[in-house]
């Protein structure tokens, strides 16, 4: 069985894909460009590294976890309907996810 990410390694991966600081992700910016990633983050602790809401609220600036369930809801919609998924959303997920990958997550 592999291991899982940990958070901190999924924040990494997603930040270098896309564009983001690590710092961005876990701060209070809720534009566009920070907040897509930081719901990636969300999505990806959750689906791939199994953390609690709670978990990833308090590693994500301390935050309250309805707006983790928010994200990771969100994230999860925009992945369900992937044929109207932007280029850029899909290939920065992919990204993410191969870095993860490489670091023998």
């Amino acid at each position: 069985m592999t291991a899982r990410p940990t958070i901190g390694t999924i924040k990494q991966a997603v930040a270098e894909a896309c564009g983001v600081t690590v710092e961005e992700l876990e701060g209070p910016r809720r534009a566009r460009p920070i907040a897509w990633p930081r719901q990636m983050a969300y999505w990806m602790c959750r689906h791939r590294a199994g953390r609690s809401y709670g978990e990833i609220a308090w590693a994500f600036g301390r935050r309250d976890h309805t707006t983790v369930i928010h994200g990771v809801r969100a994230f999860g919609a925009r992945l369900s309907l992937k044929s109207h998924i932007g280029a850029e959303t899909a290939e920065a997920k992919d990204a993410a996810e191969k870095r993860l990958a490489g670091e023998g997550a």
